[in-house]
């Protein structure tokens, strides 16, 4: 059902992303514009109604960021509970919201999952060597790209043949990291068109915090397109495939306090999980006139994921953590302060999960001078089969979406957008979405806007049709979204760049599972899932640079989040892991051969999965730097953590201290 969002009066201060200089053209007024690619019809920064970061891969390979967590942990908006080291669990926050309502995009094919709504651990898995562009989206997005969008949209490009470029990069680190990178790629001119290609493989090996865990991928990445003025055709694939072992977790359950809370981590040598993720996906474009032209796309998304751990005994002792302490829970069994506790693996596990997106999408685009539009169609096929230990499950969803979306220029120094977006599912039901957003240009280089958008999140394959805990008559949960916001970009070599939003978001009809609802099918005879809470989020994010000269500048963001959930009858309680103030400031030197770059972050207190004990805040020091011996060769250095802080992202998980990657890149060209 359409929901309109409340209204909210909003004051703001500032913000904003460099984004690189392939992302920039100068208009009449030598003004900078930024070209936003994923809002389908090619908005320019200065028109955008919503909040937007973009990031190239010259951020990317200047800061020497070995993990795609850490780059997207940079930005404002966007936190994670990290276990342990690279490539381990991993779970991304946005806007005070959880993994179902960020959507990921690649090469504009969906990846999110139908079982789960989000997207794993993968996040913490994607080489930052195979990314040419990321924009970041914040805000609701259901319009141009439907369910699980409400907090916002995280669009990765992978890398093109637009820059000539090609190498191989060498490196080693703490926990025994050790990485590859091929890279090939470039444009020929053919039939009067440019003939663009590029190539890049990667492999990764690492150790972890604890003895037996490790990280091991294996990424490929590639595309062939051919563009002439009114034509272009084009084809990508992307792949990661990867496997990681980790320790066996033990901790206290609900409701502890800071005396009683206790965790153990054991290494356990037979416990895995292995992902292998493809994307692929094939464009179409083709310009009618100066005015009209069409797009369409075809992509699919196929994920295998297993998880195995062998029933192995023994595993080893930790020291019980109190007097009098009782290990396993209502055993009888109790321990003195220090004495070792056996910890057992005793249940062998093999489980299987497969989820595969289908998707084609038609967009016909109008581009005039005072007004555009965009109206499209969109199919989507989603399957998620389970089999193992867990159980067996094989359920199928198809959506069929149509769409469209104008921005009309009123005067010289407005912009109205407008948006509507009808999905209707075979398993359930239609959703109607909707945003009506307003930019006014208060100068040569600053933008005041606003947007009010509605939202949804689809119930996944396993809270439907879970054959112990799924509800087929579960409703989609319904978000309602207002925005205000200030951006100003300067044009000039020192520019002053700052963007802020402050928003307002309520979500009514939030999935979850409750344990008191009589279930004949579970063997305790209660629990399943319902549409039970409402979760509203609020706050402020500002994020800004400035050029104290040609080589120096200063950057920063800094995010407030209030989030907050209810259950039904129930009082407004703090939504767990996420921390309400967030920030980064950072300093970039680059000089003919040299880069150095430093930033400092902080994290405040979270409250861990069980609500009851909070996190303690921490901040860290990361350091990059990057030297080249000549055009083909340079060496590169980052160091997380410089300074040895106690890190805290999740109760009972170790973190890995000072973290450091040093590399050789050599280019042939």
């Amino acid at each position: 059902m359409t929901r309109a969002a409340n209204t909210l009066t909003l004051a703001a201060l500032a913000a904003a992303c460099a984004a690189a200089p392939a992302a920039h053209s100068q208009d009449a007024q030598g003004v900078e514009e930024v070209v936003v690619r994923s809002t389908k019809l090619g908005k320019s920064l200065t028109e955008l109604t919503q909040s937007v970061t973009i990031l190239t891969e010259e951020d990317i390979e200047l800061k020497a960021y070995s993990d795609f967590t850490e780059v997207l942990r940079h930005q404002a908006g966007i936190e994670f509970k990290q276990a342990g080291g690279p490539g381990q669990f991993n779970y991304p926050k946005m806007r005070g919201f959880g993994t179902s309502d960020i959507l990921v995009v690649v090469d504009g094919v969906k990846i999110n999952e139908a079982s789960s709504g989000g997207v794993g651990h993968l996040l913490g898995q994607i080489d930052p060597g195979s990314i040419e562009r990321i924009e970041i989206l914040r805000g609701p997005q259901a319009v141009l790209y439907g369910a699980n969008s409400t907090a916002g949209v995280i669009s990765i490009t992978t890398k093109s043949g637009q820059t000539r470029d090609g190498g191989l990069s060498l490196e080693a680190g703490s926990l025994d990291w050790r990485r590859a990178n091929f890279s090939l790629r470039d444009t020929v001119e053919a039939g009067g068109g440019d003939l663009s290609y590029s190539v890049n493989l990667s492999k990764t090996d690492s150790d972890n915090v604890h003895p037996a865990e490790f990280t091991r991928d294996e990424t490929l990445q590639a595309k062939l397109s051919y563009e002439r003025e009114t034509f272009g055709a084009g084809v990508s694939v992307w792949q990661t495939d990867n496997e990681f072992q980790y320790a066996e977790l033990h901790e206290a359950p609900c409701c502890q306090t800071r005396e009683t809370w206790w965790a153990f981590q054991t290494p356990d040598p037979h416990q895995v999980t292995a992902t292998k993720n493809t994307v692929l996906g094939v464009y179409v474009r083709h310009s009618f006139s100066d005015v009209w032209s069409q797009r369409f796309q075809a992509g699919s998304m196929a994920k295998s994921y297993r998880i195995f751990d062998a029933a192995d005994g023994l595993l080893g002792y930790q020291p019980a953590p109190f007097d009098a302490f009782e290990f396993p829970a209502f055993s009888g069994t109790f321990y003195d302060r220090g004495a070792p506790i056996p910890i057992f693996d005793g249940t062998d596990v093999a489980s299987f999960y497969e989820n595969d997106n289908t998707q084609l999408d038609y967009n016909l685009v109008m581009d005039g001078e005072r007004i555009g539009a965009l109206l499209g169609v969109e199919w989507l096929d989603q399957s998620a089969r389970q089999w193992g230990t867990f159980g067996t499950a094989d359920n199928d969803e198809r959506i069929v979406s149509f769409y469209g979306s104008t921005e009309l220029e009123v005067g010289e120094r407005v912009i109205l957008a407008l948006g509507m977006r009808s999905d209707d599912f075979d398993s359930w039901g239609r959703e109607t979405t909707g945003n009506f957003g307003v930019a006014i240009e208060l100068g040569r280089a600053t933008t005041l806007f606003t947007n009010l958008g509605t939202s949804f999140t689809a119930p996944t394959m396993s809270q439907l049709f879970n054959p112990t805990y799924g509800v087929p008559t579960l409703r989609p949960q319904s978000g309602e979204t207002a925005e205000l916001g200030v951006r100003h970009t300067r044009g000039d070599a020192r520019r002053f760049e700052i963007e802020a939003t402050m928003w307002h978001s309520n979500l009514d009809d939030v999935i979850a599972f409750d344990g008191a609802i009589p279930n004949p099918r579970s063997t305790s005879g209660f629990g399943q899932y319902t549409n039970r809470d409402r979760q509203r989020t609020q706050g402020l994010e500002v994020a800004w640079r400035y050029g104290l000269t040609d080589a120096l500048s200063l950057s920063g963001n800094y995010t407030y989040t209030e989030s907050d959930s209810k259950t039904l009858g129930g009082d407004w309680l703090r939504t767990v892991q996420i921390a309400k103030n967030k920030g980064n400031v950072g300093v970039d030197y680059q000089r003919d051969k040299l880069y150095f770059g430093a930033n400092a972050y902080y994290s405040g207190p979270r409250l861990r999965w069980a609500g009851d004990v909070e996190n303690k805040p921490y901040w860290r020091v990361d350091v990059a730097g990057r030297y080249n011996f000549s055009p083909a060769l340079s060496l590169f250095v980052r160091v997380e953590n410089l300074f040895d802080r106690y890190i805290e992202e999740e109760l009972g998980y170790l973190q890995p201290g000072v973290y450091s990657v040093v590399g050789l890149q050599y280019k042939f060209f």
